[in-house]
C-alpha cells in the first residue's frame, strides 16, 4: 500500500470518530485545502455526487471550487449521513456537536 494510502487509512471506517477524521483526512489531502479552511465549511459546501467538489473560502475572502476524487465525495458522503449533518450545518463537528476547530483537527 503506497504511504499516503497508509497513512489515510488508520482512522478506519468502523467507529463514527474514525469515519469523521477518515472523511477530514481524505478532504484535507484531496483538497490541499488549509485545515482553517476545512473548519469553515458547512455541509452544503461540498457535492458528494458526480462530479464531486468542495468550495472553499480562502484568504482574503477569496472562494474557490475544488474539484474531489469520487473515493473522496463517496466518502464525505458516508460521514453525513451517518452523522446526518443538515446542509446548513457545519461539515465537521465534534464530540460536542459543534464545529469543529482548526486546532482540533
Amino acid at each position: 500500500m503506497p504511504g499516503v494510502a497508509c497513512l489515510l487509512a488508520i482512522p478506519g471506517t468502523d467507529s463514527l470518530a474514525g469515519l469523521r477524521d477518515s472523511a477530514v483526512l481524505s478532504l484535507l489531502y484531496d483538497s490541499a485545502c488549509r485545515a482553517q479552511e476545512l473548519a469553515d465549511l458547512d455541509a452544503c459546501d461540498v457535492v458528494t455526487k458526480k462530479p464531486c467538489w468542495v468550495r472553499a473560502m480562502g484568504k482574503g475572502g477569496k472562494g474557490r471550487r475544488i474539484p474531489l476524487l469520487k473515493e473522496t465525495g463517496h466518502l464525505v458522503g458516508s460521514y453525513i449521513d451517518a452523522f446526518k449533518i443538515a446542509s446548513d450545518s457545519p461539515l465537521f463537528i465534534n464530540r460536542s456537536g459543534a464545529r469543529m476547530t482548526r486546532a482540533g483537527m
